[in-house]
């Protein structure tokens, strides 16, 4: 990468953690105000606290990619780089257009009344036809900018040509599958924010190896972003990041892995191993069981189930395994299950580096 790309992608980050940072506290006002609240499920107390921390990441991210579309606008002889704007606003525009989904999602409320003729709320969410399908949609802004990508590059293969199937047909299916999986790891304070910033830092660093600037930029900036938020969710959470921030980090890795092309699909898939292995596991429960420890005296977690139906489960059963004094709290098993993640991300970026 080119020093005056480096050096606006350091501002425009920056620029995104310190919105993002702002805002959450005010964000969290403002939810609480309109009852958009969740109950964060592993605490005794079980206390409701702000959800949708999305919205206030996805302003950040906004704000974090026009500082850095004007700064280059009108700036040019000091940031003197070629980057592709159609394919950041692209992306832009289909991180954000998720992120209004998880949005939706986590405001739905279905009122019904009590015995008592009180009104009871209880958080619906959207159904789980509509969200795939709202989020394939999604993937169009890309599909119409991105026309020339007809060919996969996988090492030791080489190149697959496939024409139009990858703009009309895999760029909708990633952006659909992506976003939609990053969902399945919800449920643990910081996990969310830190599986997304282990990801973003790891496919940003495959970026500036492979040159590809429109990626690079689109990671550090969601990874900055999710940096502010972490922050405020990391054990015991002040807010919850609800679908709107799981979606929006869906739809911003998604968009990046599209954004570097061919080269980037492989090494991309390695580091999205560990949402592939929990979706394989939910599979085996039909998607019914929860990923949630149950809480013991001591604050520690131990596994719902005597089967595993979620890498949450196989954390939790490890003292078990290995007649550990003790079980792992829930800070501790989103620790192991971030660097366990990492793992993949690092092998991923040591492929690039050798192959």
């Amino acid at each position: 990468m080119e020093t005056s790309l480096i050096l606006l992608t350091i501002i425009s980050s920056c620029v995104g953690f310190i919105v993002s940072f702002l805002l959450i506290p005010k964000f969290k006002t403002f939810l609480h105000n309109i009852d958009i609240l969740a109950i964060d499920q592993q605490k005794k107390e079980k206390p409701r606290i702000a959800t949708s921390g999305g919205i206030p990441i996805a302003i950040g991210f906004f704000t974090a990619i026009m500082v850095f579309l004007i700064l280059k606008t009108y700036f040019p002889l000091t940031f003197n780089f070629n980057i592709n704007y159609d394919y950041i606003l692209a992306a832009c525009l289909t991180s954000l257009f998720i992120a209004l989904v998880g949005f939706f999602d986590d405001i739905y409320l279905k009122k019904v009344k009590t015995k008592t003729n009180d009104t009871a709320e209880y958080r619906i969410g959207l159904s789980q036809w509509m969200k795939p399908l709202i989020t394939l949609q999604a993937a169009l802004p890309l599909v119409v900018i991105i026309n020339n990508y007809s060919n996969l590059a996988i090492p030791f293969i080489g190149k697959i040509e496939l024409g139009v199937i990858i703009p009309l047909i895999i760029i909708p299916i990633v952006i659909m599958g992506v976003s939609n999986a990053f969902n399945m790891f919800a449920g643990k304070n910081g996990l969310e924010a830190g599986l997304g910033i282990q990801a973003f830092l790891f496919l940003g660093l495959i970026g500036i190896t492979l040159g590809k600037n429109e990626m690079t930029l689109l990671c550090f900036i969601s990874m900055a972003c999710l940096l502010a938020f972490l922050k405020f969710n990391w054990y015991p959470a002040s807010i919850l990041p609800g679908d709107s921030l799981t979606y929006f980090t869906g739809g911003a890795f998604a968009s990046a892995i599209i954004l570097g092309g061919s080269q980037v699909i492989f090494y991309a898939g390695i580091i999205f191993i560990p949402w592939i292995l929990e979706a394989i596991l939910k599979l085996r429960g039909n998607f019914k069981k929860k990923s949630l420890g149950e809480l013991q005296k001591d604050g520690t977690l131990k596994a719902p189930y005597d089967k595993i139906y979620s890498l949450n489960h196989i954390v939790m059963k490890i003292p078990e395994w290995f007649d550990m004094k003790r079980r792992f709290k829930e800070s501790e098993i989103a620790v192991i299950l971030i660097s366990f993640a990492s793992l993949f991300s690092l092998a991923a970026f040591i492929l690039v580096t050798i192959l």
